[in-house]
């Protein structure tokens, strides 16, 4: 939906699509690569490792919020920036989302904390992209920038509600049935 937004909404031209759009899907890389880079530092450095992907992951998600508030100024410049603070976030996330089950869950359900955090991600791509269709035929895109600005804030929250606690390091790999106990 980005094109069709930039040159309905953002007013680009198919030249400017053509010589600027590669530029904010390039901000997924960098944010992957710096988000990975910056946790891996963190961890370095001493913090448990799930508490620097929630972090990351936190940063990601205000950087998205950020970038989707910006799409209200005018401007070429400030719609590649505010597109691209936006990919740069959503990399930034998914490195970190990737590691965040292997760093926090006994590993006989990593498998299945990762395949239903995929599942949920899926149902919401779908959902979300129905509504971004929905808005955009009809040129509504504020709506679908608002919830892309609050999509990450609410799925960070409970981050920092229910994962307080990784398996610690020392302990033994807990049985499918203790996990689930501990980790409803």
């Amino acid at each position: 939906w980005m094109p069709e937004y930039l040159v309905s909404a953002k007013h680009f031209s198919f030249v400017m699509l053509g010589r600027l759009g590669w530029i904010p899907p390039c901000g997924s890389d960098l944010g992957a690569i710096l988000g990975g880079y910056v946790s891996s530092r963190m961890v370095t450095r001493g913090w448990p490792p799930h508490q620097s992907r929630k972090i990351l992951m936190s940063i990601a998600a205000l950087l998205i919020a950020v970038g989707a508030a910006l799409q209200l100024a005018t401007g070429v410049a400030m719609a590649l920036f505010s597109f691209s603070l936006c990919t740069i976030g959503v990399g930034m996330w998914a490195c970190n989302l990737h590691a965040l089950a292997t760093d926090s869950f006994p590993g006989p359900i990593v498998a299945t904390v990762h395949g239903t955090a995929g599942s949920a991600g899926a149902v919401g791509g779908i959902v979300f992209n129905s509504l971004v269709g929905y808005f955009g035929t009809r040129h509504q895109y504020g709506w679908a920038l608002l919830m892309f600005a609050l999509l990450l804030p609410a799925a960070v929250t409970p981050l920092w509600l229910w994962l307080d606690s990784p398996l610690p390091a020392e302990s033994p790999e807990l049985k499918p049935a203790e996990a689930a106990r501990r980790f409803p």
